[in-house]
């Protein structure tokens, strides 16, 4: 990484905040990690696995049970760091888009930094600015949102969640690579690859646990059965920034809608099997009418793949840059916000309002009518 000349080599590797001037904890007297460029110059990244007794990516100081601590042996810039020693997600940079870095420290120094970018990989040349930076503690994260991550943010549906297809509705766990599903934007698509995961839960792992959306919650038919996603699975709402004559549409994940009446944590379940759905691109597709995400290929849901999922991705979308996301990303608090309230939200979070969850029918109705205009 080009990391910007402000950084000295001791800030890289001891600073323990990004020391945004938004956030309670800035100090004057220290460059911020805040609202400049980073550059990614190329090169594999380093895979390191975790042994952890929780759900959570932490920092040292917010630590729900035992450190995290490395499973085996890895050498991370020349040094290496033995099975055993503790990582923690030390904290977090947010860009505009909502796009999270984390900062990782082994052993007391920061070692580089884990980038949830919408990239399967991650090309040379690529900037990244952000404008928010998150700490273990959310009263000290300029946006009051903590760092701290689930490790299971993966995308997908339920085997029985019903997907459209050009021959109709078919459960997802029935889907193979080479059939075809609709897609808002450009029709049916052949699947690339499919996978499947089963995830046990414990009682205080609220954060993984399957969000449902009640049928006709989000109105008549909408959806049309009750639909249970990953939390992090991203649906499609609107919402309509100050100053413009229409909505915007944007994806948000599900955990987002939680204060919407009919939309809830499932609980009550030890374990949940979910289903991932690979296209050639990102795309928007119907899931019990409601329009949603595919799988989208980034870092951590690949991270979070069992290995022989990860092999068949591979031979399935042989390193190569994958799409961008199919329409811009609206972060979840900011969709909680929307969710509560109809008047503009704090500054900084673009003003928007009237939050609405869409339906398939309806995406793919005004992509049509703009394809004939167009």
């Amino acid at each position: 990484m080009t990391t910007p000349p402000e950084l000295t080599a001791a800030n890289l590797a001891y600073d323990v905040e990004g020391n945004d001037p938004n956030s309670s904890t800035y100090n004057a007297g220290n460059p911020s990690w805040t609202d400049k460029t980073y550059t990614f110059n190329g090169g594999s990244p380093t895979k390191i696995k975790i042994i952890d007794d929780d759900s959570q990516f932490e920092d040292g100081i917010a630590e729900t049970g035992s450190a995290a601590v490395l499973a085996e042996d890895v050498v991370i810039n020349g040094t290496t760091y033995t099975a055993g020693s503790v990582v923690e997600n030390e904290f977090s940079l947010v860009d505009a888009s909502g796009v999270e870095v984390y900062v990782i420290r082994i052993n007391g120094e920061n070692v580089g930094f884990s980038p949830q970018t919408p990239y399967y990989t991650i090309p040379a040349g690529l900037t990244y600015t952000p404008t928010e930076a998150r700490s273990a503690n959310a009263s000290n994260s300029s946006d009051g949102v903590a760092s701290d991550s689930p490790y299971s943010t993966i995308i997908c549906f339920a085997p029985r969640t019903r997907i459209a297809t050009p021959n109709g509705e078919v459960r997802a766990g029935q889907l193979r690579p080479g059939d075809l599903v609709l897609t808002a934007d450009d029709g049916p698509q052949p699947i690339l690859w499919t996978a499947r995961s089963s995830i046990a839960f414990d009682t205080t792992q609220a954060d993984t646990r399957p969000v449902v959306i009640s049928r006709d919650a989000l109105g008549k038919g909408l959806p049309s059965r009750d639909l249970m996603v990953s939390p992090q699975h991203r649906v499609l709402v609107t919402a309509q920034p100050r100053g413009h004559a229409a909505p915007q549409t944007y994806l948000t994940p599900a955990r987002g809608l939680l204060r919407l009446p009919g939309v809830r944590i499932m609980r009550g379940v030890p374990t949940v099997d979910y289903v991932h759905i690979l296209l050639e691109n990102h795309a928007i597709l119907s899931a019990e009418g409601v329009a949603t995400e595919s799988f989208y290929p980034g870092p951590m849901a690949v991270r979070a793949l069992a290995q022989k999922d990860r092999k068949r991705l591979d031979r399935a979308l042989p390193m190569q840059t994958y799409s961008a996301p199919a329409r811009q990303i609206m972060p979840c608090q900011q969709a909680l916000d929307l969710s509560r309230s109809t008047i503009p939200v704090a500054v900084g979070q673009h003003d928007l309002r009237r939050l609405e969850v869409m339906s398939f029918q309806d995406v793919a109705w005004s992509r049509q009518t703009l394809r004939v205009v167009g």
